[in-house]
């Protein structure tokens, strides 16, 4: 997933006036340019846009765009619900709107001292799961504003959430009424387990002088995957940093089921190594959203090493759509 989120909160109208007067003409060039860039990351809410919000989504991407291509998170508004009858009725309504038969990620909206008593009384973190539980989200999460030490409560309390949306300004990063860092923080110790890819042997030094070296006295050290009882370890979820070089583990290796991030330390110029690493987490039984960073310094080889490596993954793209038109056209004359 690419980092930067298409936000269905504020779209352009046809009139100023009226924030549910939704220009979808505009909508879907937006989305258009959006998509032609590379991303695919789509959020919005229930009361987005006067109601509209959800429909605009419909109109401008689920009605355009193939399934597959595109992630979708919708939230559920609670604070003026008075019974847990009421969720079920939004949710279906917010699937109709959508035009889906599932979203990706489902999340409890603007959560804090006093909508967080909302959901306890509505048990709607049990609805939410009961979604998950048949099928009709992927993910469920909650978006977040108020302190870090109310967010610690809720997530000691709900391990079950997979995400949790902050709104982060990083001019605020330590405003203490704010308290973004605070907040980042927080959901870190509550965080999933991080796989890191490295070349060199001085990387995976400067890893582990920064994180800390694993060993038994310091067990949530960074790791690194040699063993056949690392690899156990980590798909236990024993693991919460693991290191690994992609040429000794890019192949056959199933590490699906200990996390769910990669983050690419120092960039490889192989696209088959570059794939089959990431492979090791974005393969079949893999019940979460693969999210892969890269590590990239402006004005350095990264840059190339990046754009190389996309423009080979072009390269085979098109080789093999090739590949299959000739065989399909094989067919159709036989």
């Amino acid at each position: 997933m690419k980092k930067l989120g298409f936000g269905m909160m504020r779209l352009p109208t046809t009139d100023p006036q009226d924030n549910s007067a939704v220009d979808y003409e505009k909508v879907k060039k937006l989305v258009d340019a959006y998509m032609e860039r590379g991303f695919n990351y789509f959020d919005t809410a229930f009361k987005y846009c006067g109601g509209n919000s959800e429909t605009a989504v419909r109109k401008a991407v689920v009605d355009r765009y193939p399934r597959d291509s595109y992630i979708l998170t919708t939230k559920l508004s609670n604070e003026f619900m008075h019974s847990k009858e009421e969720q079920e009725q939004t949710f279906t309504q917010q699937l109709e709107k959508l035009g889906m038969d599932y979203v990706d990620y489902y999340l409890l909206h603007n959560q804090g001292a006093v909508n967080y008593k909302v959901s306890q009384e509505l048990d709607s973190f049990a609805f939410i799961q009961g979604l998950k539980e048949k099928g009709l989200v992927k993910h469920i999460g909650m978006s977040y504003h108020d302190n870090a030490e109310l967010l610690d409560e809720i997530l000691t309390a709900h391990p079950e959430l997979d995400v949790v949306q902050l709104q982060i300004n990083y001019l605020d990063w330590d405003n203490e009424s704010i308290q973004s860092r605070k907040c980042y923080q927080v959901c870190r110790k509550h965080g999933k387990p991080v796989l890191v890819m490295y070349n060199y042997q001085h990387d995976l030094t400067r890893i582990q002088q920064r994180f800390g070296k694993y060993s038994p006295e310091n067990p949530s050290g960074v790791r690194e995957l040699k063993t056949a009882s690392d690899m156990e370890d980590w798909n236990a979820g024993k693991i919460p940093v693991a290191a690994t070089q992609p040429a000794s583990t890019g192949h056959g290796l199933n590490l699906q089921q200990g996390g769910s991030t990669i983050i690419w330390f120092g960039l490889n110029w192989s696209l088959e190594l570059y794939e089959q690493a990431n492979a090791r987490l974005w393969r079949q039984g893999q019940k979460e959203t693969v999210v892969v960073h890269h590590l990239v310094v402006k004005g350095t080889m990264d840059e190339q090493v990046m754009r190389a490596l996309h423009e080979k993954a072009a390269d085979q793209n098109a080789l093999l759509a090739a590949v299959k038109a000739r065989i399909q056209n094989t067919k159709s004359d036989q």
